[in-house]
C-alpha cells in the first residue's frame, strides 16, 4: 500500500538523518573537550646555541649564526602567529666560532595531567635540543633552564691567578693592566688586574750530565691576576658559561687586541 510505504521510507530516512546528527554532535563534543583540555601559556626558556641538533657531538656554531640572532627576533606558526621571541642573547668569541646563550619567551602546550610542556609538538625539557626557525634564520639550542624549574646556578665575580709560559716578548708587552674582555652586550667578563713578567725558566744539561736551571732570554713567563665573571653549576665554577675554572686547568681569554690561549689557572680566590 503506497501510504504505508511512504511512512516507512520517511521513518528510515529520518533514522539515518538522526544518526548523522548524533555523530556530528558527538564529534563536536569531542573537539570541544579537546579544546578545553588543551592549555597554552608563555614561558621563558634559556638555551645554549649549538652547532647542530645532536649537541653532544658537535662543536660550537660558526660565528655567522650567532651574529645573525638579535633581540626581538621571532618565530611564527603557519598561521603567522608569534610562538617564540628572543629576549636576550649573550655571545662569546671563540675564533671562527661563537658560543651563545639565548633567552626566549615561547608559547607552549601544557599537559593538564602531568604538567609537561610541549613546543611544536615536541617535549620541552632541560637537556633536549630545540630547533628555532626565526625569520630568515634557524638555530638549534640545547635547553638549560625553563621558567618554573628552580635555577640552581650561582653567578659572581671571581679573582684568579693565571700564568702563561714561554711566550714571545711582543705578546708579553701587549698585555696591559686594565685590559678587558667583554661579550657582545658590552658586559665585562674578564679584566686584568695585575701583571708580572719574567724571563722564561729553562733547563740545560752540561757535558758532565748536570741539569741546571737557567733563564731563556728569548721567551717570557707572564703571571696575571684577573677578575672573571663566573657561573657555578654542579658544584663547579665556569668562565664564559663553559670554560672550567680549576687550578691546573686552562682558560682562553679573547682580548680586543690579543688572545691568551691555554693560559693556566694557578690560583683561585
Amino acid at each position: 500500500m503506497p501510504f504505508f510505504k511512504t511512512i516507512k521510507n520517511f521513518v528510515n530516512k529520518n533514522s539515518l538523518f538522526s544518526l548523522l546528527i548524533g555523530i556530528l554532535i558527538l564529534s563536536l563534543i569531542g573537539v570541544g573537550v579537546k579544546f578545553l583540555l588543551k592549555r597554552e601559556k608563555w614561558v621563558t626558556v634559556e638555551m645554549w646555541g649549538t652547532g647542530g641538533e645532536w649537541w653532544w657531538q658537535t662543536e660550537a656554531p660558526p660565528y655567522w649564526i650567532a651574529n645573525a640572532i638579535e633581540v626581538g627576533d621571532v618565530e611564527n606558526d603557519a598561521g603567522g602567529k608569534k610562538t617564540c621571541e628572543v629576549l636576550e642573547v649573550k655571545k662569546y668569541e671563540d675564533a671562527a666560532e661563537k658560543n651563545f646563550l639565548v633567552k626566549v619567551r615561547m608559547k607552549v602546550n601544557v599537559n593538564p595531567k602531568t604538567g609537561g610542556l610541549r613546543y611544536k609538538n615536541e617535549d620541552l625539557e632541560i637537556g633536549r635540543p630545540v630547533v628555532i626557525k626565526l625569520t630568515g634564520k634557524t638555530f638549534t639550542g640545547n635547553v638549560v633552564w625553563i621558567e618554573g624549574i628552580e635555577d640552581k646556578r650561582e653567578r659572581k665575580e671571581m679573582e684568579v691567578v693565571l700564568k702563561q709560559y714561554k711566550i714571545y716578548p711582543w705578546l708579553a708587552e701587549a698585555i696591559k693592566v686594565g685590559d678587558q674582555m667583554t661579550n657582545e652586550n658590552d658586559e665585562i667578563i674578564a679584566e686584568i688586574l695585575e701583571k708580572e713578567v719574567s724571563l722564561s725558566e729553562m733547563t740545560v744539561v752540561t757535558d758532565r750530565g748536570d741539569v741546571l736551571a737557567r733563564q731563556d732570554p728569548l721567551r717570557r713567563d707572564v703571571t696575571l691576576r684577573a677578575r672573571l665573571e663566573a657561573v657555578k653549576g654542579a658544584n663547579q665554577w665556569f668562565f664564559a658559561e663553559v670554560q672550567e675554572i680549576k687550578v691546573g686547568g686552562l682558560l682562553w681569554l679573547k682580548m680586543p687586541n690579543y688572545n691568551l690561549n691555554e693560559i693556566f689557572v694557578v690560583g683561585m680566590e
